[in-house]
């Protein structure tokens, strides 16, 4: 009798009447800033900054879907020298329903990259946050410099 109970569990779980949460998988998401290192400055951070977002997207406007459990790592890149690097300090909510249980992420733990979880929120909940980044060549820093995206819970 306890056998064909096993039995009878094995045949379930194995057909796929099992809870999808159980089955979700996390996948990653890459968000990429691109920054034309040259010729930025503090007042031509979205002429100069794209999320490689077609014509007509504001860097304000640029929207990532992601779902619940998904992992998104933020990083940058320089669009006009490959000595410069673009690193990601800060992760930062600003509006919206709040879909990263932090406030704040930072690079501590990747350094020039930021690595976060989405945690929680239904379809179509958005997020508005602040990438904070600087620029930097060998042991000269500029920055920081802010864009402000969004998040979205996949419908």
């Amino acid at each position: 009798m306890k056998s064909n109970f096993l039995y009878l569990i094995l045949i379930v779980l194995l057909t796929g009447f099992y809870p999808d949460n159980i089955m979700a998988q996390q996948n990653t998401v890459f968000i990429t800033l691109n920054v034309d290192t040259q010729a930025i400055n503090q007042n031509n951070i979205n002429q100069v900054s794209n999320f490689g977002q077609g014509p007509g997207i504001s860097n304000r406007d640029f929207t990532t879907d992601v779902n619940i459990g998904d992992l998104v790592i933020w990083n940058g890149r320089s669009t006009s020298s490959p000595q410069d690097q673009v690193l990601i300090t800060l992760i930062e909510y600003e509006d919206g329903t709040r879909i990263i249980s932090k406030n704040r992420l930072n690079d501590n733990q990747t350094p020039g990259k930021v690595v976060g979880s989405i945690d929680k929120g239904s379809p179509g909940d958005e997020m508005k946050y602040l990438v904070k980044f600087v620029i930097k060549n060998g042991n000269v820093e500029r920055g920081p410099f802010t864009i402000d995206p969004k998040l979205k819970i996949a419908e």
